[in-house]
């Protein structure tokens, strides 16, 4: 106890607390800021005074779309297995809403080929009126969702993060104490 009561003692001390808890202030206001980016992904990025629709829900109804599509090509037995099992893929990676944007960028990329192959055969294809109808609703549907996608703002929002804190000591500070900073959708 008489170690406590030294002057050079009690300020070490007093410097550790400080210290320690604002290392730990530190790092909560890191994670919350870069939760908050991360939520633009599901819940629209907010810029001009509007919300944008948010890419996870664009991606959403793009799965909704191949499904729809795949119904459609099933009635002139055009292949459709492929975009089936990256429909399947890509809402998987995106019901699991955490920081794993780069994954679900992954499986969109995977998903957005054989969308475009099936889009492509079956606007190539001799449809019935309805089923021509319900493919031009459908290619006009998926061109708004991707620029939907593109204009959405989460990567803008990503680049404005990493531009405040992707620098020294910030990006050690959350190696340090694994926090997951935002990834850009790309």
């Amino acid at each position: 106890m008489k170690l406590l009561k030294k002057p050079a003692v009690a300020v070490i001390l007093a410097v550790l607390i400080v210290v320690g808890s604002t290392l730990i202030s530190a790092d909560a206001k890191l994670s919350r800021q870069s939760a908050k980016v991360v939520n633009g992904f599901y819940d629209g990025v907010k810029y001009g005074g509007i919300v944008h629709p948010s890419i996870a829900s664009c991606l959403s109804e793009l799965c909704d779309i191949a499904e729809q599509m795949v119904v459609i090509a099933n009635n002139y037995g055009l292949e459709t297995e492929e975009l089936t099992e990256s429909t399947e893929n890509l809402r998987l990676s995106i019901s699991y809403q955490d920081a794993f944007i780069r994954l679900i960028y992954s499986d969109y990329s995977d998903f957005n080929g054989p969308l475009m192959v099936l889009e492509d055969a079956l606007n190539h294809t001799a449809l019935s009126d309805r089923h021509s109808e319900q493919m031009a609703a459908i290619s006009q549907r998926i061109s708004e969702l991707k620029a939907d996608i593109a204009a959405s703002g989460y990567n803008e929002s990503v680049s404005a993060f990493l531009r405040r804190n992707g620098r020294f000591p910030t990006w050690q500070f959350a190696n340090l104490f694994e926090i997951n900073l935002p990834a850009a959708f790309a």
